[in-house]
């Protein structure tokens, strides 16, 4: 997927993720930062070089300080943990040492540490085949950090495991970060791992940025900042806890266009003067109908929430979307003021991508809208 207006600068020793949709340019990003691919347009700073125009000894160097971790984790499975961590260095050694697998005390005796310091000392001499996949995944670390890197891209880390090893890797992942002061910049479709994990989220749908901001954000450095738009993130717990939050985005109404998801679209009511409700069971799973009430249509959505917003208490918006099983509140436009939100997960993309039009439709709100000072 092309690239196109995907700006944003990561300072030294952050972890920041970068969301969005299947076919969003997130791999496509990874592959222009690391080398693997060229861009035919903008410009890549590290530490104030510029990557794309630099001559070939300097853009080496670069690479150098880059480490990549894979969704796939692009190991040798016949060969041990020892060697698969060993082949970081290859590209760095001569010919004849690379090709017999000369590599030194120093660089064996450093593997074996990282190893250990995955958790994986136990497992040097064994086969990579016979591994697990989070084990796969902490050797792939392992051999992430034998380059010594600066910045390390995660390339969707944990997609391929199961919730519990996913979320122990990313524990691993944000351990060594904050150990050694590495830059992580991390892909994710995960929204609520990468809120716990990360210090800063970007997202990136279609090929721009449409998300850079962390939640504490004052409404007026948003606005000073000339973005196009606000899309508001989901994430846990009871949305009234949000005070501050909510004080802010009431200033962005009618000022910028915004669109919530989940804990977003109920912030939003609430900033409109609305109130939620705990639910006694909540709505859980990827088969939750939501209907369209100014159409015919109902989707197929992905939901995870235990609070909703009172119908009765919107006032400023009108309610777009409803539950098909219960009648609770599922979307809210707010015509007037730029803005419109959903309690279901469109990022999610429950079925044939059911609700990814949601983003298109904020994307069109945002070239079309004329922002107020």
């Amino acid at each position: 997927l092309a690239l196109t207006d995907a700006s944003f600068s990561v300072s030294q020793g952050d972890f920041v993720s970068v969301i969005g949709p299947s076919g969003a340019g997130k791999t496509t990003l990874f592959r222009i930062l690391n080398g693997s691919l060229r861009c035919d347009g903008g410009a890549i700073l590290v530490n104030g070089v510029h990557f794309e125009s630099a001559d070939r000894r300097t853009r080496r160097a670069i690479q150098t300080t880059i480490g990549t971790i894979y969704q796939d984790f692009a190991l040798v499975e016949n060969a041990t943990c020892r060697q698969n961590v060993l082949n970081a260095c290859l590209p760095d050694m001569a010919f004849l040492p690379a090709v017999c697998g000369f590599f030194g005390k120093e660089r064996v005796a450093e593997a074996d540490a990282l190893l250990e310091r995955v958790g994986l000392a136990d497992k040097v001499h064994e086969p990579v085949k016979n591994l697990s996949g989070g084990q796969k995944q902490r050797v792939a670390i392992a051999r992430a950090l034998m380059r010594h890197p600066a910045l390390l891209l995660a390339d969707e880390p944990v997609a391929s495991l199961d919730p519990v090893t996913g979320r122990q890797i990313l524990e691993l992942l944000r351990d060594i970060q904050q150990d050694q002061k590495l830059t992580v910049l991390m892909n994710s479709h995960n929204l609520e791992l990468s809120q716990e994990f990360s210090s800063r989220l970007i997202g990136l749908n279609q090929g721009t940025v449409v998300l850079d901001a962390p939640a504490d954000t004052p409404a007026e450095d948003i606005l000073a900042a000339g973005y196009d738009g606000v899309m508001l993130s989901n994430g846990p717990g009871d949305p009234t806890d949000n005070v501050d939050q909510i004080a802010q985005i009431a200033k962005l109404f009618g000022r910028i266009p915004m669109f919530g998801i989940c804990l977003g679209h109920q912030l939003m009511a609430l900033a409109q003067g609305g109130s939620t409700v705990k639910l006694k069971y909540g709505h859980r799973g990827v088969n939750q109908p939501a209907r369209d009430v100014c159409g015919t249509r109902t989707f197929l959505t992905s939901q995870n929430h235990g609070y909703a917003v009172v119908p009765e208490s919107v006032k400023t918006g009108v309610i777009r979307y409803v539950n098909a099983n219960d009648g609770t509140c599922e979307g809210i436009d707010y015509p007037d003021l730029q803005a419109f939100s959903v309690q279901f997960h469109p990022e999610a993309c429950s079925g044939p991508h059911d609700t990814a039009f949601l983003f298109d439709r904020f994307c069109d709100l945002m070239g079309g809208a004329h922002h107020a000072d």
